[in-house]
C-alpha cells in the first residue's frame, strides 16, 4: 500500500504549513502501513493454511517491512507534531478566542463554502471534507490545534506499540 500524497500548497503559506504538511504525510504513512498489515496478514494466513512455504516467507517479509514503515513513521510524529504545534502557537489566528469564533462560524455554516474551496484547491479528497464536516458538527469545545496535534501524535505512538505487540504474535504464528 502506498500512502496517498496530498500536495498542500505552500507558496505564501504561513510558517506552520510546512511542519503541518510533514505531520500529515507521516500520519498518512502510518495509515497506509497499518492498512497493508491487515491485508498482508490475511495473505499470511492463507499461505500458512495452504502450506505454501515460499509464499508465506514472502508475505512475512512484506509484513515485517510494512511494520517497520509504520513504526518509523510513528516514531517521527511527536517531533513533527511539536514543530507544527510550536509554529501554530506563534500564529495569533489560533489563540483561544479566535478558535472559539472560528468554531462558531463553522457550525453556523458561514465558512464552510470557503473552507471547501481551499480544500479543493489543495487537491484534498472531497469525501474527507464531507467526513470532517459531519464529525465537527458534534464538537462542543475545541482544544488548541497544537495541543490536539500533540495528543494525536501520542495516540499514533500508542497505536504503533499496540500493532507491534499484535504483530509479534502474528509473526510467531506464521513462523511456527
Amino acid at each position: 500500500m502506498s500512502p496517498r500524497i496530498h500536495e498542500v500548497r505552500r507558496d505564501g503559506a504561513p510558517a506552520w504549513a510546512d511542519p503541518l504538511a510533514t505531520l500529515l504525510d507521516l500520519l498518512e504513512r502510518v495509515r497506509a502501513a497499518e492498512e497493508a498489515l491487515v491485508l498482508i496478514h490475511a495473505k499470511m494466513l492463507g499461505a500458512r493454511v495452504d502450506g505454501a512455504e515460499d509464499a508465506l516467507r514472502i508475505q512475512v517479509d512484506d509484513y515485517r517491512s510494512a511494520l517497520a514503515r509504520l513504526q518509523g513513521a510513528a516514531e517521527e510524529t511527536p517531533n513533527a507534531a511539536a514543530l507544527a504545534a510550536e509554529a501554530l502557537e506563534a500564529d495569533d489566528r489560533f489563540g483561544p478566542g479566535q478558535v472559539a469564533e472560528a468554531l462558531e462560524a463553522w457550525r453556523s455554516g458561514r465558512t464552510v463554502d470557503a473552507a471547501r474551496e481551499v480544500w479543493r484547491e489543495n487537491g484534498l479528497p472531497e469525501e474527507a471534507f464531507d467526513d470532517l464536516l459531519r464529525r465537527t458538527a458534534h464538537i462542543e469545545t475545541a482544544v488548541p490545534l497544537g495541543e490536539g496535534l500533540l495528543r494525536t501524535s501520542a495516540l499514533v505512538v500508542s497505536l504503533a506499540e499496540a500493532v507491534a505487540q499484535e504483530s509479534a504474535e502474528a509473526l510467531r504464528q506464521a513462523e511456527a
